[in-house]
């Protein structure tokens, strides 16, 4: 099985934020970790005699200690109301954690370091935690089975549906040059994406879906939304364009498994500042109206 443990947070907002408010609170949400964290004054991971056992470097920063990837997370927000004034903050952290207590505490804490390069304060109203069954991703007699809760509005495949294609809420890089999605591109980067996890833990994934290549699409309504964020560790900004929209797809059936876990680990490039949020459309929930 795929571990994860998932943490839900709602904050009240001060003012809105960007309309993607995922990318500032990664931001924040390393920094309240590394506040909470660091027991050195002089804040320097490379000079620091217990790096190797702290969180954050891991999680946000491997590069300081010679690692060239962070340990996998998703993140996924919901702007609550439409106004931009309470946000949900659905944080996965992948793998077995092994201090949840201080990711509660700086869901708790980021709020008040301030969302985005505006700083919008934020009032943490609720706050949900999920350990045991409901954190797991099985694997389970050949099929993937996504066991994890869906407490962020993400809407799921009606029983007794069928997948017809999917919705992009946010956006959805499937590679560097950013390619238009087709249905095939975005089932073979659900396939990476889960592949790459179940590697990262060492686990053995049997399940094997068909070749996605001769996925036809249908209804495509799909627009390139330009989004950035600014590395203050990197010194550079970092292009977070993706595309969103809905993709309609013939002969998705039997990868409705995959897209079910899909909808908890995300697709594609910087989940872990939001990006590639996906949700199945069927015959049931229909298109947006």
């Amino acid at each position: 099985m795929l571990r994860a443990l998932p943490l839900q947070a709602v904050y009240a907002l001060e003012r809105p934020v960007e309309r993607f408010g995922a990318v500032g609170f990664r931001g924040a949400l390393g920094a309240a970790l590394m506040d909470i964290l660091c027991v050195r004054e002089h804040r320097a991971c490379t000079r620091c005699d217990v790096a190797t056992s702290c969180q954050v470097p891991g999680w946000f920063d491997p590069g300081r200690l010679g690692s060239s990837a962070p340990r996998p997370i998703s993140i996924r927000s919901i702007d609550i109301d439409g106004t931009g004034s309470a946000l949900s903050v659905v944080l996965v952290l992948h793998g077995i954690v092994e201090d949840k207590d201080s990711f509660v505490a700086a869901l708790r804490r980021s709020g008040r370091q301030g969302f985005g390069k505006r700083r919008v304060s934020a009032a943490l109203s609720q706050l949900i935690a999920w350990t045991g069954g409901p954190g797991t991703l099985v694997v389970d007699g050949g099929r993937t089975v996504a066991t994890l809760p869906d407490p962020s509005g993400v809407g799921r495949l009606v029983a007794g549906g069928s997948a017809e294609g999917v919705r992009l809420l946010s956006p959805l890089r499937v590679d560097r040059a950013n390619t238009r999605p087709t249905g095939a591109l975005l089932v073979k980067s659900a396939i990476r994406r889960v592949r790459a996890l179940a590697a990262w833990q060492g686990v053995s994934l049997d399940r094997r879906w068909p070749d996605p290549a001769e996925l036809q699409d249908g209804r495509v309504e799909l627009t390139r939304v330009d989004a950035a964020r600014w590395s203050a560790r990197q010194k550079a900004r970092i292009d977070l364009s993706g595309w969103v929209g809905e993709l309609e797809c013939d002969g998705l059936e039997p990868f409705e498994d995959l897209l079910a876990v899909a909808e908890v680990l995300q697709v594609g490039r910087y989940t872990s500042v939001g990006l590639g949020v996906v949700e199945q459309l069927s015959a049931v929930t229909g298109p947006a109206s």
